[in-house]
């Protein structure tokens, strides 16, 4: 495109986007619809579900693996098809990941995805230091309170200002669990999970938020930290609705919400395409600039393909321009 024709797109561009410009940012005013999995419109509800334009595209996912343990235990494998066909980058990663920090530059969600596992001392502490410089993390757990991954949690909870206690172990189907809160309905509508066998009830203060329940006891818990500038971190206590999610509709809707939700508090926005912590028309222009290209072309930069199409148009500039106004 020559100089003085892309200067023109560019203006009218402006133009075009000064509307939706003026409403990003507040929540559910922001112009570009978010759509589910079953293609509806689903708008934000708050302000906290704000930036799930891109239902969590453009992340960075470790996820520590689970099959050292038992080779059917495919938990990491199913976790990185779910992020991978949410358009986000998943990495499975051995265990000893979690022994130095090096993990932290190329990580916004960390999953741990055995609820078997043994967390030692000293990769507990680096989770932990992950959570507190704005790291958003799932912790697998499982079926016995005693489990390493279920001691874990407890133990990030009444650590870091909130308070949670696991109860007792329930035994059999535990079906229809039932998911409540956000996680019911954002982006994807989920009622019940007829998965769900064996897990331990758990139970905490307002800094809990519970999302499965089955006979008036909780096995799904969410934790919103005092303080702000700290990550959240999501459980559950049975790993089987996991494994066997590809036959169930229902779980594979929530994992893929449970990924939003940690994108949605990600400290990091990929629609920050130079870095600089705000979203803002720098960010516009560069994708922009590249108007009209797709794969193969010399000026297609897969960077500002932002919804990994193949080619850069409208839907990514939009993507982008309703991010404005975001800051780290």
């Amino acid at each position: 495109m020559k100089k003085s024709s892309m200067l023109m797109f560019l203006m009218a561009l402006l133009f075009f986007l000064l509307p939706i410009i003026s409403f990003a940012g507040t929540g559910p005013d922001i112009v570009l619809p978010i759509l589910s999995d079953d293609g509806k419109d689903v708008n934000c509800a708050s302000n906290s579900f704000a930036y799930l334009k891109t239902v969590a595209h453009g992340y960075l996912i470790t996820i520590i693996e689970s099959q050292s343990y038992d080779n059917l235990h495919t938990m990491d494998q199913v976790w990185l098809n779910i992020v991978t066909a949410l358009g986000s980058t998943g990495t499975i990663m051995p265990q000893s990941t979690l022994d130095n920090t090096d993990f932290f530059s190329t990580t916004d969600i960390l999953i741990i995805s055995s609820g078997l596992m043994n967390i030692p001392a000293n990769r507990k502490a680096n989770v932990l230091a992950f959570i507190q410089q704005g790291g958003t993390v799932y912790i697998q757990a499982e079926y016995l309170k005693t489990f390493d991954p279920d001691v874990f949690f407890a133990s990030i909870v009444n650590s870091l200002g909130g308070s949670f206690t696991w109860g007792n172990m329930a035994i059999g189907e535990l079906t229809p669990m039932l998911v409540l809160g956000n996680l019911a309905g954002t982006p994807n509508e989920v009622t019940s999970l007829d998965n769900f066998w064996y897990g331990t009830a758990g139970a905490g203060d307002s800094t809990i938020e519970n999302f499965l329940e089955y006979q008036s006891q909780y096995f799904g818990f969410i934790f919103t930290p005092p303080d702000p500038n700290y990550g959240i971190v999501v459980t559950s206590s049975d790993q089987d609705w996991v494994i066997t999610s590809a036959e169930h509709p229902a779980a594979v809707l929530l994992m893929k919400n449970i990924i939003a939700l940690l994108s949605s508090k990600c400290k990091r926005n990929p629609y920050d395409l130079n870095d600089d912590s705000k979203v803002d028309i720098v960010d516009i222009m560069q994708v922009a600039s590249r108007w009209n290209t797709q794969t193969g072309d010399p000026n297609y930069d897969v960077t500002y393909d932002v919804n990994g199409d193949g080619k850069i148009d409208i839907v990514d500039i939009m993507l982008v321009a309703a991010q404005w106004g975001w800051t780290a």
